[in-house]
């Protein structure tokens, strides 16, 4: 047998080899350029997708822009016509009140006109305080001849002179500073009044009672307050104001009988104020006569709304009286009506419990 040369075989080796090598080269680079191919496939896919999204995208900014754009102008012209709509009710309401104000104004001046043959007018007054009247004719059925001849300073002049009307602008002033409670400013507007009509009975009154209330603690005034009410109602004896002011005046330096006895010249003018009521019964109290003023109690205490003095006063009254019973209904009704969370509320309480304790009643823990 025949021996192979081991140089051809080692050759026919290697070459198989190198074709093998070869095969699998080439194998890879098809493999290679495939997915080069497909790479780039979804490269230039990718970069479609890409382009159509911008193109949407600046489509869709460019819609949004002359969205926003139009509703702009759409706000603008909405703002412009609303401004010019609301400048057009302002110059109508501006209009308008301006001519309410001439009709309120003419409205006046034929007031003014009317005075001289007007009885009077009451005005309103602050809360606790009798109606003031305005002319000195009010409270009375016929005229005081006396004061007939004397206008009314709070509304007009007896006749249209300027200094007249003047005056009559300046006593309404007062008059309304008066009702607010404003005593001090209505005192200074009468002063000036009576500084150039020294004899005007109605501004005197006014004067009078804004000077007792501006400040009631003011013994230096009481002399001259007490010198003008009675002035007032030497022409007027009817006139409430006058007699309050002065029956508050008499209270405050002691004078009960004189003030009882003005309270009960009010009480018959207005039987149901239950201030005149109550201090009625407080100076019956001090001229020793608590049967007088356990009716003036009573009665104050029947009226709307329950009062916790008049009650409490009437109680006072009735354990006076030896009514014992009484007392403790009367002290057990004003106990209700008061607030204990308030300092006033638990003070007067405190001072009702005391009362009530001496009538040997059992408050169950109240």
């Amino acid at each position: 047998m025949r021996k192979p040369n081991l140089p051809t075989v080692a050759r026919a080796a290697a070459y198989a080899i190198l074709l093998m090598l070869c095969g699998a080269t080439l194998a890879v680079l098809i493999l290679s350029i495939r997915m080069n191919a497909d790479i780039r496939d979804q490269l230039q896919h990718a970069d479609e997708r890409l382009t159509l999204l911008s193109q949407r995208t600046d489509s869709g900014m460019a819609g949004l822009s002359k969205g926003l754009a139009d509703l702009s102008q759409a706000l603008r012209r909405d703002i412009g016509s609303v401004g010019r709509a609301a400048r057009g009710d302002m110059s109508r309401m501006r209009d308008r009140l301006a001519g309410r104000l001439d009709e309120v104004a003419q409205q006046v001046n034929d007031l003014a006109a009317a005075v001289p043959e007007s009885p009077g007018v009451q005005q309103t007054p602050p809360p606790g305080l009798p109606p003031p009247p305005v002319t000195s004719t009010a409270l009375t059925s016929s005229p005081t001849p006396a004061l007939a001849q004397t206008p009314s300073p709070v509304l007009a002049a007896a006749s249209p002179a300027e200094e007249d009307l003047a005056a009559a602008r300046e006593a309404g002033e007062g008059a309304a500073l008066f009702a607010s409670g404003k005593y001090d400013q209505a005192r200074k507007a009468f002063s000036r009044i009576l500084a150039s009509r020294p004899d005007d009975s109605q501004a005197r009154l006014y004067y009078a009672a804004s000077l007792y209330r501006a400040n009631p603690a003011d013994t230096t005034r009481y002399v001259q307050i007490e010198k003008n009410l009675h002035a007032v109602l030497d022409a007027d004896p009817r006139n409430v104001l006058a007699l309050d002011t002065l029956s508050m005046l008499e209270v405050e330096r002691g004078r009960w009988p004189d003030a009882l006895a003005h309270l009960r010249q009010l009480l018959a003018l207005q039987p149901e104020n239950t201030r005149f009521l109550k201090t009625a019964g407080y100076c019956a109290l001090k001229v020793g006569d608590p049967a007088a003023a356990h009716e003036d109690f009573h009665a104050a205490a029947r009226l709307s709304p329950p009062d916790v003095e008049a009650l409490t006063s009437l109680g006072d009254c009735e354990w006076v009286l030896g009514e014992a019973a009484d007392a403790q209904e009367s002290w057990k009704a004003a106990l209700t009506l008061l607030d204990p969370g308030s300092p006033a509320g638990a003070r007067a309480s405190a001072e009702l419990r005391v009362k009530l304790a001496r009538t040997g009643f059992e408050e169950g823990g109240r």
